[in-house]
């Protein structure tokens, strides 16, 4: 089912993006050091000051859709975690670096702490079922405490189909690393927020466990977070005149766009994998609605007033927010610094006088500073020295910060962190 293969990618550096129940939002961290190693493919680790019940699992990706890897968490806070071996079929994320000519090189360095609780995001078939709770990272003691400071250091995993030199520059390296076929595990020297980082061939020794996390609820919280039907009260008949048209998923993975057609005909587009195109059909009876896709089945519909509704099959762990196409975002939640979640460690700031500069992170490249200004679901900014004209498309936005896609990001989704 095409819905089952959109996961929810870790896309911030320190605590995974959920939705979390207001009453339970007090975080954990850095809580570290904890033992650990790795030898050839096999990451073993004991996070310190466990005692968690609802946190078993933990995933490691990279930043974008790809190849995954889970380990069970035991009691006692320790894993083992198995790189598998790397073949022609191996599926990885369209984001990486190094020159293509040379062989493409992917990085893994993000894992995921994973719950079966509800209230921590809509658990997923991506995630085996589970949601994210929080996070943690093979690091040392100036990077756990900040990540933006130069000089602290952590763990990255390189793959690479053959042995190779990745040159400096080829990504966000200040110094050539040398890779083997297969994986490769190096120490990054941060060098600052956006970088560019220092590499050291092998694993640090000064390198720990820490994590990060939501709390788990008490026996006695547990049914605050669960998640209840909306009360009949809130929902809105759905109408052929509110259906109709286009539709944006507030998902933070790409860009999913729902059309819903006044004939009757539904069109789904992702840029999963390099883009996909599902038709369909939707039915309205007595202000219920239903979505038909081809190859995907039936899923209801929810409309929640005129600029959003819910898109959701109970029984597969199907659930996708929906918000009208063209329905400005609101500009408070775009105030301040803001720093990509991968690539070249862009940074954009924007400021309440309508000022903005972009740091693009390359060398050669000189920031833009001018002003900026919302279109709909596009963030534009203009230099004020120059003709030259930045456009965004915004594909989600949260408190902590928002998804970013077009101009120099080559069409993959960048989450920009709020610092």
């Amino acid at each position: 089912m095409i819905f089952m293969r959109l996961p929810r990618h870790y896309l911030i550096s320190l605590l995974g993006l959920m939705v979390v129940n207001c009453n339970l939002a007090q975080t954990l961290g850095p809580i570290g050091p904890g033992q650990g190693s790795v030898d050839g493919t096999t990451i073993i680790g004991e996070f310190t000051q466990w005692n968690r019940q609802a946190t078993p699992k933990l995933v490691l990706r990279p930043a974008g859709p790809g190849l995954k890897v889970f380990a069970d968490i035991d009691a006692s806070g320790r894993f083992v975690l198995d790189l598998p071996e790397l073949t022609a079929e191996t599926t990885f994320s369209g984001k990486g670096c190094g020159d293509p000519g040379q062989g493409q090189v992917s990085i893994l360095n993000t894992i995921d702490l994973l719950t079966p609780l509800e209230g921590f995001g809509t658990p997923s078939d991506a995630n085996q079922g589970l949601s994210v709770i929080g996070m943690a990272a093979f690091v040392d003691e100036v990077y756990a405490n900040d990540i933006g400071v130069a000089g602290g250091k952590r763990l990255e995993l390189f793959s690479s189909p053959t042995d190779r030199t990745l040159a400096a520059g080829e990504c966000n390296n200040l110094n050539p690393i040398e890779l083997k076929a297969g994986w490769t595990a190096v120490t990054q020297i941060s060098g600052g927020s956006g970088g560019p980082h220092t590499y050291e061939q092998g694993v640090d020794p000064s390198l720990s466990w820490y994590w990060w996390a939501f709390k788990e609820p008490t026996a006695s919280e547990v049914p605050s977070i669960e998640t209840e039907p909306l009360p009949e009260a809130t929902l809105v008949p759905a109408t052929t005149e509110l259906l109709t048209g286009q539709w944006n998923a507030l998902e933070f993975d790409g860009k999913m766009d729902l059309s819903f057609n006044a004939d009757g005909t539904a069109v789904f587009e992702s840029s999963e994998g390099g883009g996909q195109v599902i038709e369909g059909s939707w039915t309205l009876t007595n202000g219920t609605a239903s979505l038909q896709l081809d190859g995907v089945g039936e899923l209801n519909i929810e409309v929640r007033d005129n600029a959003s509704l819910k898109l959701f099959d109970a029984s597969n762990n199907i659930a996708l927010d929906f918000v009208r196409a063209g329905v400005a975002h609101r500009p408070i939640l775009m105030l301040g610094f803001f720093e990509g979640s991968s690539g070249q460690g862009m940074t954009i700031t924007l400021k309440a006088n309508g000022q903005a500069t972009v740091d693009f992170g390359f060398e050669d490249r000189p920031d833009v500073e001018g002003t900026w200004s919302l279109q709909d679901y596009q963030l534009l900014i203009e230099s004020t020295s120059t003709s030259e004209r930045l456009r965004y498309d915004i594909l989600s936005m949260a408190s902590i910060g928002f998804n970013l896609t077009g101009e120099n990001l080559a069409n993959e989704v960048v989450f920009f962190l709020k610092q």
